[in-house]
Protein backbone atom coordinates (compact mmCIF):
# COMPACT_ATOMS: atom_id res chain seq x y z
CA UNK A 1 0.00 0.00 0.00
CA UNK A 2 1.71 3.36 -1.02
CA UNK A 3 2.09 6.46 1.61
CA UNK A 4 -0.46 8.33 0.36
CA UNK A 5 -3.26 6.09 0.72
CA UNK A 6 -2.03 5.11 4.18
CA UNK A 7 -2.16 8.72 5.69
CA UNK A 8 -5.66 8.69 3.80
CA UNK A 9 -6.43 6.02 6.61
CA UNK A 10 -5.15 7.06 9.23
CA UNK A 11 -6.44 10.25 8.92
CA UNK A 12 -10.00 8.97 8.60
CA UNK A 13 -12.06 9.88 12.14
CA UNK A 14 -11.52 6.88 14.67
CA UNK A 15 -15.48 7.20 16.15
CA UNK A 16 -17.13 6.38 12.39
CA UNK A 17 -17.90 3.04 11.36
CA UNK A 18 -16.04 3.13 7.91
CA UNK A 19 -17.98 1.01 4.87
CA UNK A 20 -16.13 0.14 1.52
CA UNK A 21 -17.89 0.36 -1.60
CA UNK A 22 -15.88 -1.76 -4.41
CA UNK A 23 -15.85 -2.85 -7.62
CA UNK A 24 -14.82 -5.70 -10.12
CA UNK A 25 -15.02 -7.32 -13.38
CA UNK A 26 -13.36 -7.92 -16.36
CA UNK A 27 -11.33 -5.27 -17.80
CA UNK A 28 -12.70 -2.59 -19.99
CA UNK A 29 -16.21 -2.82 -18.83
CA UNK A 30 -16.50 1.03 -17.23
CA UNK A 31 -15.80 0.47 -13.72
CA UNK A 32 -14.10 3.69 -13.09
CA UNK A 33 -16.86 4.94 -15.05
CA UNK A 34 -19.31 3.44 -13.06
CA UNK A 35 -17.29 4.61 -9.43
CA UNK A 36 -17.00 8.31 -11.20
CA UNK A 37 -20.62 8.52 -10.99
CA UNK A 38 -20.85 7.27 -7.70
CA UNK A 39 -18.95 10.41 -6.78
CA UNK A 40 -21.62 11.97 -8.80
CA UNK A 41 -18.72 13.89 -11.43
CA UNK A 42 -17.22 12.71 -14.41
CA UNK A 43 -13.82 12.90 -13.61
CA UNK A 44 -12.11 10.70 -10.91
CA UNK A 45 -10.81 7.78 -10.98
CA UNK A 46 -9.19 7.12 -14.47
CA UNK A 47 -10.75 6.10 -17.53
CA UNK A 48 -8.93 5.17 -20.55
CA UNK A 49 -9.30 5.47 -24.24
CA UNK A 50 -8.17 2.14 -25.09
CA UNK A 51 -7.97 -1.73 -24.79
CA UNK A 52 -5.52 -1.45 -22.63
CA UNK A 53 -6.19 -1.40 -19.07
CA UNK A 54 -6.21 1.92 -17.00
CA UNK A 55 -6.52 1.04 -13.63
CA UNK A 56 -3.72 -1.46 -12.17
CA UNK A 57 -3.99 -3.23 -8.70
CA UNK A 58 -6.90 -1.22 -6.02
CA UNK A 59 -7.27 2.12 -6.67
CA UNK A 60 -8.75 4.26 -3.53
CA UNK A 61 -10.32 7.64 -3.73
CA UNK A 62 -8.69 10.10 -1.52
CA UNK A 63 -11.51 11.75 0.15
CA UNK A 64 -14.41 9.87 2.20
CA UNK A 65 -17.96 9.94 1.23
CA UNK A 66 -20.35 10.98 4.13
CA UNK A 67 -24.42 10.57 3.79
CA UNK A 68 -26.37 12.59 5.64
CA UNK A 69 -28.58 10.04 7.29
CA UNK A 70 -25.51 8.22 8.75
CA UNK A 71 -23.85 10.04 10.95
CA UNK A 72 -22.08 7.34 12.60
CA UNK A 73 -20.21 6.14 9.53
CA UNK A 74 -18.37 6.89 6.30
CA UNK A 75 -17.67 5.58 2.76
CA UNK A 76 -14.81 4.88 0.85
CA UNK A 77 -14.41 3.80 -2.77
CA UNK A 78 -12.10 1.54 -4.10
CA UNK A 79 -11.38 0.48 -8.25
CA UNK A 80 -9.75 -2.16 -9.04
CA UNK A 81 -7.94 -3.77 -11.48
CA UNK A 82 -10.29 -5.76 -14.45
CA UNK A 83 -9.60 -9.27 -15.06
CA UNK A 84 -8.44 -11.12 -17.89
CA UNK A 85 -5.99 -8.28 -18.40
CA UNK A 86 -3.19 -9.57 -21.05
CA UNK A 87 -1.05 -7.94 -19.07
CA UNK A 88 -1.78 -10.12 -15.92
CA UNK A 89 -2.07 -13.70 -14.94
CA UNK A 90 -4.68 -15.77 -13.54
CA UNK A 91 -3.28 -15.98 -10.22
CA UNK A 92 -2.77 -11.88 -10.16
CA UNK A 93 -7.10 -11.48 -10.90
CA UNK A 94 -7.37 -13.72 -7.83
CA UNK A 95 -5.11 -12.21 -5.49
CA UNK A 96 -6.82 -8.64 -6.28
CA UNK A 97 -10.32 -10.00 -6.42
CA UNK A 98 -10.26 -11.87 -3.17
CA UNK A 99 -8.53 -8.27 -1.57
CA UNK A 100 -11.35 -6.72 -3.20
CA UNK A 101 -14.15 -9.11 -1.72
CA UNK A 102 -12.58 -9.36 1.85
CA UNK A 103 -12.15 -5.60 2.41
CA UNK A 104 -15.69 -4.35 0.51
CA UNK A 105 -18.79 -3.86 2.13
CA UNK A 106 -20.96 -3.70 -0.90
CA UNK A 107 -19.28 -5.48 -3.86
CA UNK A 108 -20.47 -4.59 -7.13
CA UNK A 109 -19.32 -6.56 -9.74
CA UNK A 110 -19.37 -5.58 -13.04
CA UNK A 111 -20.38 -6.31 -17.02
CA UNK A 112 -20.72 -5.96 -20.52
CA UNK A 113 -24.26 -7.73 -21.26
CA UNK A 114 -26.35 -10.16 -19.98
CA UNK A 115 -25.74 -12.59 -17.08
CA UNK A 116 -24.17 -16.08 -19.02
CA UNK A 117 -21.92 -18.52 -18.02
CA UNK A 118 -18.78 -16.45 -19.24
CA UNK A 119 -19.71 -13.79 -16.45
CA UNK A 120 -20.69 -16.92 -13.86
CA UNK A 121 -16.96 -18.53 -14.43
CA UNK A 122 -15.50 -14.96 -13.61
CA UNK A 123 -17.61 -15.33 -10.06
CA UNK A 124 -15.72 -18.91 -9.67
CA UNK A 125 -13.35 -16.88 -7.93
CA UNK A 126 -15.07 -17.06 -4.49
CA UNK A 127 -15.18 -20.35 -4.72
CA UNK A 128 -10.94 -20.15 -4.67
CA UNK A 129 -11.23 -17.04 -2.38
CA UNK A 130 -12.65 -19.42 0.24
CA UNK A 131 -10.01 -21.84 -0.32
CA UNK A 132 -7.36 -19.68 -0.81
CA UNK A 133 -7.85 -18.26 3.00
CA UNK A 134 -8.47 -22.00 4.83
CA UNK A 135 -12.39 -21.31 5.38
CA UNK A 136 -14.50 -24.60 5.63
CA UNK A 137 -18.20 -25.00 4.85
CA UNK A 138 -20.57 -26.65 7.15
CA UNK A 139 -24.00 -27.21 6.03
CA UNK A 140 -23.63 -24.60 3.14
CA UNK A 141 -22.44 -22.07 4.94
CA UNK A 142 -19.07 -20.52 5.19
CA UNK A 143 -17.52 -20.92 9.33
CA UNK A 144 -14.36 -18.63 9.31
CA UNK A 145 -16.16 -15.89 6.76
CA UNK A 146 -19.82 -15.25 8.05
CA UNK A 147 -20.46 -11.97 6.53
CA UNK A 148 -19.48 -11.42 3.10
CA UNK A 149 -20.07 -7.92 1.53
CA UNK A 150 -23.80 -7.03 0.05
CA UNK A 151 -23.65 -8.00 -3.78
CA UNK A 152 -24.77 -5.88 -6.78
CA UNK A 153 -24.66 -7.27 -10.21
CA UNK A 154 -24.46 -4.59 -12.59
CA UNK A 155 -25.17 -5.32 -16.57
CA UNK A 156 -23.94 -2.18 -18.72
CA UNK A 157 -25.30 -1.69 -22.23
CA UNK A 158 -28.04 -4.67 -21.77
CA UNK A 159 -31.43 -4.23 -22.65
CA UNK A 160 -34.19 -7.06 -21.84
CA UNK A 161 -38.17 -7.13 -20.75
CA UNK A 162 -38.50 -9.10 -18.21
CA UNK A 163 -41.93 -7.37 -17.08
CA UNK A 164 -43.77 -10.62 -18.41
CA UNK A 165 -41.33 -13.67 -16.85
CA UNK A 166 -39.84 -12.24 -13.68
CA UNK A 167 -43.19 -9.39 -12.37
CA UNK A 168 -40.36 -6.52 -13.36
CA UNK A 169 -38.30 -7.55 -10.54
CA UNK A 170 -34.16 -7.45 -11.78
CA UNK A 171 -33.33 -9.72 -8.38
CA UNK A 172 -35.75 -12.15 -9.71
CA UNK A 173 -33.61 -12.12 -13.28
CA UNK A 174 -30.79 -12.93 -11.28
CA UNK A 175 -32.41 -15.70 -9.24
CA UNK A 176 -33.40 -17.32 -11.98
CA UNK A 177 -29.65 -17.49 -13.99
CA UNK A 178 -28.46 -18.99 -10.36
CA UNK A 179 -30.73 -22.09 -10.86
CA UNK A 180 -29.19 -25.52 -11.18
CA UNK A 181 -28.74 -26.73 -14.82
CA UNK A 182 -29.77 -30.12 -15.61
CA UNK A 183 -27.42 -32.79 -16.30
CA UNK A 184 -24.56 -35.61 -14.65
CA UNK A 185 -21.44 -34.27 -16.89
CA UNK A 186 -18.46 -33.07 -15.36
CA UNK A 187 -19.38 -29.98 -17.34
CA UNK A 188 -22.94 -29.19 -15.93
CA UNK A 189 -21.55 -30.48 -12.42
CA UNK A 190 -18.73 -27.53 -12.16
CA UNK A 191 -21.46 -24.96 -13.59
CA UNK A 192 -23.76 -26.00 -10.21
CA UNK A 193 -20.97 -25.78 -8.33
CA UNK A 194 -20.32 -22.15 -9.28
CA UNK A 195 -23.98 -21.33 -8.66
CA UNK A 196 -24.09 -22.87 -5.42
CA UNK A 197 -21.28 -21.03 -4.29
CA UNK A 198 -22.06 -17.17 -5.39
CA UNK A 199 -25.91 -18.48 -3.95
CA UNK A 200 -23.91 -19.48 -0.80
CA UNK A 201 -21.77 -16.49 -0.13
CA UNK A 202 -24.03 -13.51 -0.90
CA UNK A 203 -27.02 -14.47 0.74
Amino acid sequence: MSGEAMAFLASLPRDKKIKVIAVAGPYRTGKSFLMNRLLNQMKGFEIGSTVESCTKGIWMWNQPLYDPGQDDSLTILLDTEGLHSSERSTDVDLKIFALTVLLSSTFIFNQIGPINESSLTDLHLISNLVKLFGAKKDDNRVADFDSFPQFFWSLRDFYHDISEEFDNDSKDYMEDCLKPVMGVDQDTMKKNQIRKSIRTYFT
